[in-house]
This record gives C-alpha cells, sequence and structure tokens, in this order.
C-alpha cells in the first residue's frame, strides 16, 4: 500500500510539473508577441535639390578660408568674407564651385565635428554629410548626393548621428540641449527618410537612447509629476522593431 501511494504521489507530482513547463511555455510565446512590436513610421521623400553653380569666384567674396575637407574628390570649404563676421560654406568639384546654402546666413566658427563626411548609409550611391553649428546644442546636417558631378541636397535636420545595427545602418536625432530629452530613429530607403519619433511613439516625458547598446530607455509621468517617474527599456532588434526588456 504504502509503495502505491508513493507511485501516486510521484505520477501527480510529474503531472503538475508537466502543467507548469507547458503553461510557462505558452506564456512566453505569448509574451514574445506582446514585447516585440513595430515602430511607427512616417516618410520623407528625398529633397533631390541640385547646388546653385557659381559662376564668378568674385561672388563669394573670400577673405580666408578657415577649414577644407576634401573627401573622395570632394572638396567643402568654411570661409569668412570680407567686412563679415559670419561664417559661410562652398563645395568644389571638378573645379566648380557651388553655394552650400545656410538658414539665416550665419554659422559658427568650424570646429573638428564640423565638416563633410562620408557616411555609411548603404544605398545605391554614396551618400555624403555636411555637419555644421547654428548654436550652442545645435548642429544642423546636410545629406547630399553627387549626381553628374554636382552636389544635390537630398535631406536636411539637427543634431543626427548613424549607428549600425544587424548589418543596417540608421540614424538617430537628439534634441540638442531641450529638456526633457528628445530622440527620434530614422531609417534609409531608396525614396526617402522613414522616422520615429520616440517620444510620442511612446507616449513618454522623457527619451534616452544609447547607440551602442541599442537600449531605448523611456520615462512617463506619474500623477503628471516630473519626480515620480515610471521607467521602462526597449532594445531596437532591427527590421523597425523595438522588444521590451524590463
Amino acid at each position: 500500500m504504502e509503495g502505491f501511494k508513493f507511485k501516486n504521489i510521484i505520477y501527480i507530482l510529474s503531472i503538475c510539473l508537466l502543467v507548469i513547463v507547458l503553461c510557462t511555455f505558452d506564456r512566453n510565446i505569448k509574451d514574445t508577441d506582446i514585447l516585440t512590436k513595430d515602430l511607427t513610421l512616417t516618410t520623407e521623400p528625398y529633397l533631390n535639390e541640385s547646388f546653385e553653380i557659381i559662376n564668378n569666384i568674385n561672388e563669394l567674396d573670400i577673405e580666408k578660408e578657415l577649414k577644407v575637407d576634401i573627401v573622395d574628390d570632394i572638396k567643402h570649404v568654411f570661409y569668412k568674407k570680407y567686412n563679415d563676421e559670419n561664417t559661410y560654406m562652398y563645395i568644389e568639384i571638378d573645379n566648380k564651385k557651388y553655394h552650400v546654402d545656410i538658414e539665416g546666413g550665419f554659422i559658427c566658427l568650424p570646429n573638428e565635428q564640423e565638416n563633410l563626411s562620408k557616411t555609411d548609409i548603404k544605398l545605391d550611391y554614396p551618400i555624403y554629410k555636411i555637419t555644421y553649428s547654428v548654436g550652442a546644442t545645435v548642429n544642423n546636417c546636410l545629406y547630399i548626393k553627387i549626381v553628374d558631378n554636382i552636389p544635390v541636397l537630398i535631406y536636411k535636420t539637427e543634431n543626427a548621428e548613424e549607428f549600425i545595427c544587424d548589418d543596417e545602418v540608421f540614424t538617430y536625432k537628439h534634441g540638442g540641449g531641450s529638456l526633457p530629452p528628445s530622440y527620434t530613429l530614422s531609417f534609409w530607403t531608396e525614396t526617402g527618410v522613414d522616422s520615429c519619433y520616440l517620444n510620442e511613439y511612446f507616449d513618454a516625458y522623457y527619451i534616452s537612447f544609447d547607440s551602442k547598446t541599442y537600449i531605448i530607455e523611456i520615462g512617463k509621468l506619474i500623477d503628471n509629476n516630473v519626480e515620480n517617474l515610471k521607467k521602462s527599456w526597449y532594445k531596437l532588434v532591427g527590421e523597425k522593431k523595438v522588444q521590451l526588456i524590463k
């Protein structure tokens, strides 16, 4: 009799353990479905605006070249005009110069971060980036391509940096010195830039993004009190998706 009872107990425990395993497995499947979700994107078509050629070098009225960058035979110059405290730019390709229009007509003196660079953005043609400052916390970014030796502006934004995730090149944009912190993730396609404003997407008071770990930290207001925040963390997992990690 004792042996029979022991066998029954083992049998019941085995059934319970099996039920627990099956329930956990089922819950994990459902959690994965729920916790991984697509980003909501807004598409901005490329501008495709050709730069204006400078037919007469005297138009530039150059007193001094402040900084020169040369990338793939593309020359980019920051310069000053006579009797003018502002800073200006032009691009030179195949001995032809082109105006780089600056909103407001003014930029700060160039530093190491302000330059012409070649990005790793993977399209059917190379994408170059001009970065320049218009204030202490704002860097304007112009993305250009070269068509028949003519620079063409395809996209412009502020405070943008590129990073690689799952062998794809993405761009993140932050709000500079704005409070609360804000971030936008952008994905490059052949026809335009798909962007997700993360603060709006997560309905968050603030957003922090780490481009090395791909972790997005989210802070939501509790009772409309900035000292009482509910935090959560998501991770960009490629294919324009994010996954809750805690």
